[in-house]
Protein backbone atom coordinates (compact mmCIF):
# COMPACT_ATOMS: atom_id res chain seq x y z
CA UNK A 1 0.00 0.00 0.00
CA UNK A 2 1.31 3.42 -1.14
CA UNK A 3 2.04 6.23 1.78
CA UNK A 4 -0.29 8.99 2.17
CA UNK A 5 0.44 12.87 1.23
CA UNK A 6 -2.48 14.93 2.02
CA UNK A 7 -1.98 18.30 0.01
CA UNK A 8 -3.70 21.48 1.06
CA UNK A 9 -3.97 24.18 -1.15
CA UNK A 10 -6.15 26.83 -2.71
CA UNK A 11 -4.65 26.59 -5.92
CA UNK A 12 -5.85 24.27 -8.13
CA UNK A 13 -3.14 24.31 -10.59
CA UNK A 14 -0.35 23.45 -7.40
CA UNK A 15 -2.93 20.35 -6.16
CA UNK A 16 -3.06 18.87 -9.90
CA UNK A 17 1.25 19.66 -9.91
CA UNK A 18 1.69 17.58 -6.67
CA UNK A 19 -1.10 15.17 -7.38
CA UNK A 20 0.66 14.70 -10.63
CA UNK A 21 4.10 14.44 -9.53
CA UNK A 22 3.80 12.72 -6.57
CA UNK A 23 0.94 10.47 -7.52
CA UNK A 24 3.48 8.25 -9.06
CA UNK A 25 4.88 7.33 -5.68
CA UNK A 26 2.42 7.93 -3.36
CA UNK A 27 -1.42 7.74 -2.66
CA UNK A 28 -1.89 11.88 -2.76
CA UNK A 29 -5.23 13.16 -1.14
CA UNK A 30 -5.66 17.16 -1.80
CA UNK A 31 -8.17 19.49 -0.29
CA UNK A 32 -8.12 23.54 -1.14
CA UNK A 33 -8.58 24.88 2.39
CA UNK A 34 -7.77 24.86 5.87
CA UNK A 35 -11.53 23.33 6.95
CA UNK A 36 -11.30 20.92 4.31
CA UNK A 37 -8.42 19.55 5.86
CA UNK A 38 -9.08 19.52 9.31
CA UNK A 39 -12.01 17.75 8.32
CA UNK A 40 -9.90 15.35 6.45
CA UNK A 41 -8.25 14.93 9.47
CA UNK A 42 -10.84 14.34 12.02
CA UNK A 43 -12.47 11.63 10.17
CA UNK A 44 -10.03 9.75 8.50
CA UNK A 45 -6.71 8.13 8.94
CA UNK A 46 -3.86 9.95 9.28
CA UNK A 47 -1.44 10.92 6.41
CA UNK A 48 1.77 9.94 6.63
CA UNK A 49 2.80 13.49 5.22
CA UNK A 50 1.14 16.72 5.15
CA UNK A 51 1.87 19.65 2.73
CA UNK A 52 0.16 22.67 3.38
CA UNK A 53 -0.03 25.86 2.28
CA UNK A 54 0.75 28.72 5.19
CA UNK A 55 -1.73 31.37 3.35
CA UNK A 56 -5.48 29.56 2.83
CA UNK A 57 -7.82 31.79 1.90
CA UNK A 58 -10.34 30.66 4.96
CA UNK A 59 -7.48 30.82 7.97
CA UNK A 60 -5.25 33.12 9.23
CA UNK A 61 -1.64 32.76 8.20
CA UNK A 62 -0.27 29.79 9.34
CA UNK A 63 -3.36 28.50 11.81
CA UNK A 64 -3.73 25.22 10.15
CA UNK A 65 -0.29 24.44 11.19
CA UNK A 66 -0.97 25.96 14.72
CA UNK A 67 -4.23 23.98 15.02
CA UNK A 68 -2.39 20.98 14.19
CA UNK A 69 0.40 21.11 16.29
CA UNK A 70 -1.61 21.62 19.39
CA UNK A 71 -4.83 19.35 18.25
CA UNK A 72 -3.41 15.86 19.30
CA UNK A 73 -3.34 14.43 16.12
Amino acid sequence: MKKQILAVDDSKAIRFLLQTVLGKDYQVITVPDGYSAMYYLANRELPDLIIADPQLPDMEEWELIAQLSTSGL
